[in-house]
């Protein structure tokens, strides 16, 4: 079971994911492709995988399952705080994907805004 994060943490986490996500996409695909190869080796192992095309496919997935969860037919499906959607976002994917790949998930739904995101075209 992870533990909750704090409002301070989600903020953090938050504005490092902003960053990566302006900076370099590229580098954040690779980046989020890594983590999802290396969470599945043993502790030591080297791989050698298409790290930006495993992050990129992630990426897009976890968006896809954001939205199913909080969007219909490009807008919102309640009313929802941005707390309450920081939460609704760290459960959804904290099983499937590391810390990492889930701030940049929070990233993007800060960057964009929830009304922006659910009508975004993934």
């Amino acid at each position: 079971m992870s533990k909750k994060l704090s409002k301070r943490e989600i903020e953090e986490i938050k504005n490092n994911a902003i960053q990566m996500i302006d900076n370099n996409e590229d580098g954040l695909f690779f980046s989020i492709g890594v983590e999802i190869v290396y969470k599945k080796l043993p502790k030591g192992a080297k791989a050698s995988a298409p790290y930006r095309e495993i992050g990129e496919d992630a990426f897009y997935r976890a968006l896809k399952k954001i939205q199913r969860l909080l969007c219909k037919n490009g807008k919102l499906k309640g009313e929802y705080s941005v707390d309450s959607v920081a939460g609704i976002i760290i459960t959804a994917l904290i099983g499937d994907f590391t810390s990492g790949t889930v701030s940049v998930m929070l990233a993007l739904f800060y960057k964009l805004g929830l009304k922006a995101f659910c009508a975004y075209r993934i």
